[in-house]
């Protein structure tokens, strides 16, 4: 019987790379597994139904979608999704528990940088909650833990080029930012050799940046651009005025707060490990974006 591979969250913005990177290492490798992907919102994954792979509806709300989505696969990943501490911990047991019952042999869970209950980012307790669950299942598992995406310098940098300064909390940190598609290419490497199995892969960039870093590479690209932080009540100020749930606030804030005290600066070669390279380095993605 072929293997079978579940992706949860697809349609995400991580999920869908993990998607396509999946796609093409199946295809290069001829592994024979079959790819199956889920989603809450199935129509956000129609092309890849239309490109033969399976689709399929999952909600970690949902025991029963989980079951359904996981029975006959061996592999799957969980991507960690939004919502506040109690209820994404509990979502998260919920998808373990329905993998074991579905007879999953492994899973791949996507964890962050320095997940320690003393972490400042209030997050970090759900997926040190999380993993330790998971470690527990009897499953195999491998977890990825992420460093902070570049992407999530895209809105300061756009605001950067038109008003010549990059605004964010957090900015006296550094940080060993990873992009979306370099994560995608690990991570299908971590679902795709059971090799993996029962390890712990520290996913980063191999040089880590503070704003002012930032600023410095934006500035060599044409316009001099300065350096600005707001104070924590500023950023939850303007971040509400978003509509942003306040759960949202506090992690996003929080967030800035173990940047500054330094919790994402340490760098790591396990991308290289897994993939065979090195990742993108900030100034090659900020050559793509700025």
């Amino acid at each position: 019987m072929n293997n079978t591979i579940v992706i949860t969250g697809a349609a995400g913005q991580l999920g869908s790379h993990v998607a396509h990177a999946l796609i093409e290492a199946h295809k290069a490798k001829n592994t024979g597994s079959t790819l199956r992907f889920a989603s809450r919102d199935v129509l956000k994954i129609a092309a890849l139904k239309d490109a033969g792979h399976e689709t399929v509806f999952a909600d970690f709300n949902d025991a029963e979608s989980l079951m359904h989505a996981f029975t006959g696969a061996n592999v799957a990943l969980i991507i960690s999704g939004d919502a506040p501490n109690a209820v994404r911990i509990e979502q998260h047991k919920r998808a373990i528990d329905a993998a074991k019952a579905a007879g999953v042999t492994r899973v791949v869970y996507t964890s962050f940088a320095n997940p320690t209950l003393s972490s400042k980012f209030t997050f970090a307790a759900i997926h040190h909650e999380t993993e330790a669950y998971l470690k527990a299942s009897g499953m195999a598992y491998t977890i990825v833990r992420n460093n902070s995406y570049a992407g999530n310098l895209d809105h300061a940098i756009a605001g950067a080029r038109e008003s010549g300064v990059l605004v964010g909390y957090g900015a006296q940190g550094k940080v060993a930012y990873i992009t979306h598609a370099n994560l995608g290419e690990a991570i299908a490497i971590a679902l795709l050799d059971e090799a993996h199995a029962n390890k712990t892969y520290e996913l980063s960039g191999e040089q880590a940046y503070d704003h002012a870093d930032v600023a410095a590479l934006l500035s060599k690209a044409g316009k001099v651009v300065t350096v600005s932080e707001p104070t924590a009540q500023q950023a939850s100020d303007e971040l509400a005025g978003f509509g942003l749930p306040e759960f949202l606030v506090q992690a996003i804030v929080s967030m800035g707060d173990a940047v500054n005290a330094g919790e994402y600066a340490a760098t790591s070669t396990d991308f290289a490990t897994l993939t065979g390279h090195k990742p993108t380095t900030l100034a090659e993605y900020l050559q793509v974006v700025a």
